[in-house]
């Protein structure tokens, strides 16, 4: 799966960005699904930040989740809330 977010200084230069990564693509045989695609949107969701002209901000609902979150109370629900516990063991190959 390939998730792209192009943006250009002006539109010209987003549609010159979106016609190079389009022939790109397309000389390396890759398919898109065009039910997937938006284009010229004013703002886009992209890897859990809102993206607009003014830049790139995080949602409000992840700053919600940190924010509202209850702190931990031992090392176990520390490492838990900091996603070390999502971490591949120091031994695996």
């Amino acid at each position: 799966m390939i998730s792209q977010c192009l943006v250009g200084a002006s539109d010209k230069d987003h549609l010159n960005n979106l016609e190079e990564v389009l022939k790109r693509l397309a000389s390396a045989c890759w398919g898109r699904r065009k039910d997937k695609c938006v284009f010229m949107e004013p703002q886009v969701t992209y890897l859990g930040h809102k993206v607009t002209k003014e830049g790139i901000q995080p949602l409000d609902d992840k700053v919600d989740a940190i924010t509202n979150a209850t702190a931990p109370t031992n090392v176990s629900e520390l490492k838990s809330y900091l996603g070390f516990d999502q971490l591949p063991p120091e031994n695996f190959t």
